[in-house]
């Protein structure tokens, strides 16, 4: 069992760091066109590895959520006005 417990420390701290890089990413993107991160995401060089194709998965599910969070926001900023 200590193996088991010490396999879930390894990825609690791998799943923090993800975290943390995938917000930098993020952030880093900011003010590009989103098809043109559409079209960095789908780049054919991600397809072929696992890793960094969840990790683009993870990046678009992400991305989503901030862009649905701003749609949000601008709609209630013009219910305000």
């Amino acid at each position: 069992m200590e193996s088991i417990e010490k396999a879930r420390e390894r990825i609690e701290e791998a799943s923090a760091l993800i975290d943390a890089e995938v917000a930098e990413i993020i952030a880093e993107l900011e003010g590009v066109r989103i098809v043109d991160i559409k079209r960095f995401f789908s780049s054919e060089k991600y397809k072929f590895n696992i890793t960094k194709n969840k990790l683009i998965e993870i990046l678009s599910i992400e991305l989503s959520s901030k862009i649905d969070e701003q749609k949000l926001y601008q709609r209630k900023e013009s219910l305000n006005e």
